[in-house]
């Protein structure tokens, strides 16, 4: 009986130069799309970032990519034969390639336009190893939707970005806001039963409510930011912007934004309460957004590699900030729909 569901299968496929006539390319992303893409770990060891191209000729396979440096993007390429490459797999749209390398085996992460371009690549690529899920997970699919977001926030900042960066001449006393349609999707709930379930079961109305207030104005505030610095950031490595503008910016203009949003947050101190719990939260995104900041500017200005990868290290860590802000948050809309749910029952 046939199945509908995803399939596994091994099958051999020509070498490359056997599928078609001459070269063929296709576009290939080694990190997901969106307003911090460069700042995320490449998951592959020659540090790959951003889009590339694949082309196959009668060499064997041409990656293209770009490496991120202090100087902004470097374009690299390298050759692979069929003596390279060990095994192949795909998921979707979603490739891995095994490579022999002296050192030991190396493995690079892609992904292609869409599953049937990533079904195309499988039947090129110069190896006879290849296993292919023709089906996505649910998982897989949703962070695959998750580009079209980025590129919402990065078109509403980049015109945002645009007119205060060339016609203001002092500070922002306040971020400006981020359009609906533009806001980071809120995420799952916590599990339930969790730490964080039972604090917001346990909070009184009114501390529900204050706990709320902060983590929509200032995780909107902080989002609005984080956006503005991805814009800049992208026209840094894209050559309009240069590396002591950038920094200038950083320091002039980005920074007190985040000093000011961090004296507008209630002081730190006092009784433990699911209020105090999300401004915990929400301060640990402000921080270390200031410390990168600060870290990046200078690293940019003394030509220190290290000092700015310790300024990326304290933006994920604000990520992460971010999200668990972002998850209580989501447990607080949980708790007040269950609420009027129950009210409505009665």
């Amino acid at each position: 009986m046939a199945s509908n569901g995803p399939r596994t299968h091994l099958r051999v496929v020509a070498p490359a130069g056997e599928a078609g006539q001459g070269a063929q390319e296709f576009a290939v992303r080694f990190t997901p799309a969106g307003p911090l893409a460069w700042l995320r770990k490449p998951r592959n060891p020659f540090g790959w970032v951003g889009a590339g191209t694949l082309c196959f000729d009668e060499r064997g396979l041409e990656i293209r990519a770009r490496t991120l440096t202090l100087a902004g993007v470097r374009r690299t390429r390298r050759v692979l034969h069929g003596s390279d490459i060990a095994d192949a797999s795909r998921t979707g749209a979603a490739i891995r390639i095994s490579l022999r390398q002296a050192g030991g085996p190396a493995v690079v992460r892609l992904s292609a336009r869409d599953a049937a371009s990533a079904a195309h690549i499988m039947t090129l690529l110069p190896t006879r190893r290849t296993v292919e899920l023709d089906h996505a997970p649910a998982g897989t699919a949703h962070e695959s939707a998750r580009p079209g977001i980025a590129w919402l926030l990065v078109a509403a900042a980049t015109l945002l970005l645009a007119a205060v960066w060339v016609v203001s001449t002092r500070f922002v006393s306040s971020p400006p806001p981020v359009p609906a349609a533009a806001r980071p999707a809120t995420p799952a709930p916590a599990p339930r039963g969790s730490a964080l379930e039972q604090a917001v079961t346990e909070a009184s109305e009114a501390e529900a409510l204050l706990a709320w207030a902060d983590l929509e104005r200032f995780g909107r505030a902080a989002d609005a930011l984080t956006v503005q610095f991805g814009s800049a950031f992208n026209a840094l490595l894209e050559g309009p912007m240069s590396q002591e503008e950038f920094a200038s910016g950083l320091e002039r203009w980005l920074a007190p934004q985040w000093r000011v949003l961090e004296k507008q947050l209630p002081p730190p101190g006092g009784a433990i309460s699911l209020r105090t719990l999300a401004d915990e939260q929400l301060r640990g995104v402000i921080n270390d957004w200031q410390r990168a900041l600060e870290r990046y500017a200078h690293g940019l200005r003394s030509h220190d590699a290290a000092e700015v990868n310790r300024a990326f290290t304290l933006i994920r860590s604000a990520e992460g900030h971010q999200a668990r802000a972002r998850a209580l948050l989501a447990e607080l809309e949980q708790r007040h729909r269950d609420g009027t749910r129950q009210s409505a029952a009665h």
